[in-house]
């Protein structure tokens, strides 16, 4: 995770009681790729390639659970405190796992926010030359 990452999720204002480290700061614990939960390295079973992850899944990670741990809150907070983070733009986050299948598990994969936006494509054009009239 970059400095500037680590930092905007340091806004965060505390969610818990006095001593308890700030969400954002708790956040970052989990998106640090040296505490484990992202930076895994996989084989993508499609192309056999050797691959990391960018982002964790919020329940099978134990995020979830150790942030209601943590914090001593319910389910509702801890969807409170992602969207908050989601919506400061600190984080993204894409729900998965409907559970239709009996094999997915419901929840949401987190990872640090990067804005891609519509500007990517328009930036490669630029640097091939092409411009817009």
């Amino acid at each position: 995770m970059t400095k500037i990452a680590k930092a905007k999720l340091a806004k965060l204002e505390k969610a818990g009681p006095d001593g308890k480290m700030k969400v954002g700061d708790f956040l970052s614990w989990w998106l640090d790729p040296k505490n484990g939960k992202v930076g895994v390295e996989y084989t993508d079973r499609k192309t056999g390639l050797l691959r990391k992850t960018s982002s964790f899944h919020s329940v099978t990670s134990g995020f979830n659970e150790a942030f209601r741990l943590y914090y001593g809150c319910d389910s509702e907070a801890v969807k409170k405190a992602i969207t908050k983070a989601e919506g400061l733009k600190l984080i993204s986050v894409r729900l998965v796992g409907k559970g239709a299948n009996g094999k997915a598990v419901p929840g949401a994969r987190i990872s640090v926010y990067r804005d891609y936006g519509d500007s990517k494509g328009i930036s490669a054009l630029a640097e091939m030359g092409i411009t817009f009239s």
